[in-house]
């Protein structure tokens, strides 16, 4: 099982996880006058076997390094003083998220 995937019903690995973090977003909205739920969740796990990171530093620290490196290849969508979502392209971040073991689900509830 990939790590910032596991369940929260699972007990961590024994001395390889200090720490989880499990977010979930909820965004409600209309597609084709259709009213819709989205449900969006990770669990992010600490890497402290190879990182040395608890999982506080590990989902700050890797979006932080993914937009940085985002920026410094040149692939930004706008530059200055932006909000994330003008400035990344939000498909290919998740995508290197998921690379980096931070995996967002997405469910459609309606």
């Amino acid at each position: 099982m990939a790590r910032g995937s596991a369940g929260l019903s699972e007990d961590p690995p024994y001395g390889a996880v200090e720490e989880w973090k499990s977010f979930r977003v909820d965004v409600s909205s209309w597609e084709d006058s259709e009213p819709v739920h989205l449900r969006l969740t990770t669990v992010v796990a600490s890497r402290l076997d190879d990182w040395g990171l608890n999982a506080t530093a590990v989902w700050t620290g890797v979006p932080m390094r993914v937009a940085a490196a985002v920026v410094g290849r040149g692939d930004a969508l706008s530059t200055g003083a932006k909000p994330p979502e003008e400035a990344l392209a939000p498909d290919p971040f998740v995508d290197e998220l998921a690379e980096r073991n931070i995996v967002i689900e997405e469910r459609r509830l309606a």
